[in-house]
């Protein structure tokens, strides 16, 4: 426990992400499109890239950024992990990225879509239904 607390924070930063390398590109159940891209720097940071627009007014795309924001935090930061960037990408696998309201999917350098794809729909409510994606890898 001590060594996890005397590792070196990361941080995450606002910025544009260059698609062609390695990204993580964010989905919320509440949104069909992308709604963040995410890539790791050398300087123990990530640049994260909001595709949506900061509207304070708009409570719907505020809830949904904030919930990135959320999730970013916790498994980017708060969990002070040794290799973060490792930690996404196991991530976008697991069980908890598949029953989140915001799902992560790796897309390695030169890749435009994921190893494989396969489309899911997310249910928000009793009456509304979005189609996304899940992506499986293989390693």
């Amino acid at each position: 426990m001590e060594e996890k607390q005397q590792r070196e924070k990361w941080q995450w930063v606002k910025g544009i992400v260059n698609d062609k390398d390695d990204h993580i590109k964010i989905w919320h159940v509440e949104n069909e499109n992308p709604v963040a891209l995410l890539a790791p720097r050398k300087d123990r940071s990530f640049v994260v890239q909001f595709l949506l627009a900061d509207n304070p007014e708009d409570i719907q795309i505020r809830k949904i950024i904030d919930e990135v924001r959320y999730e970013l935090d916790y498994y980017l930061v708060e969990k002070r992990g040794k290799n973060p960037w490792a930690y996404a990408k196991y991530h976008c696998n697991s069980a908890a990225n598949m029953y989140s309201k915001v799902r992560w999917v790796y897309f390695p350098k030169g890749r435009v879509d994921p190893h494989r794809t396969s489309k899911v729909t997310f249910k928000t409510d009793d009456t509304e239904s979005l189609s996304g994606i899940l992506t499986h890898f293989s390693q």
